[in-house]
């Protein structure tokens, strides 16, 4: 799972997340910290790591940007990159989103709609 949004986004999205699932933060569009509970990364096995793509980007020059992002987008084009289908929950079915997002081997993300 990737996260911008920190604060109360990012606890319920760790909750979640699907035992010795990954999470990828890479920023804080809340202003609110990222809160881990130790049992998540105990007993579930949760990996966290981040990134700040700025600082990335700020060690290559203009050109080496450039290409960075011509070439994503090609894979992004030509399918080489595949960005995962999300499934859509109706809100009042958070327990099939929640169940969703649990069951081992699936790559689409839960999203809840009203």
């Amino acid at each position: 799972m990737v996260d911008a949004v920190g604060g109360p986004v990012a606890d319920l999205s760790l909750r979640v997340l699907r035992p010795h699932g990954r999470f990828v933060s890479y920023g804080l569009l809340s202003g609110l910290p990222v809160t881990v509970r130790p049992e998540d990364l105990l007993f579930r096995g949760i990996t966290m790591t981040g990134f700040w793509l700025p600082e990335r980007l700020s060690r290559l020059t203009p050109g080496e940007v450039g290409d960075v992002m011509a070439r994503a987008a090609a894979q992004l084009a030509d399918g080489t990159i595949e960005v995962p289908e999300a499934e859509t929950f109706d809100l009042s079915n958070v327990r099939a989103a929640v169940l969703h997002s649990r069951k081992a081997g699936h790559l689409s993300k839960a999203v809840l709609v009203s």
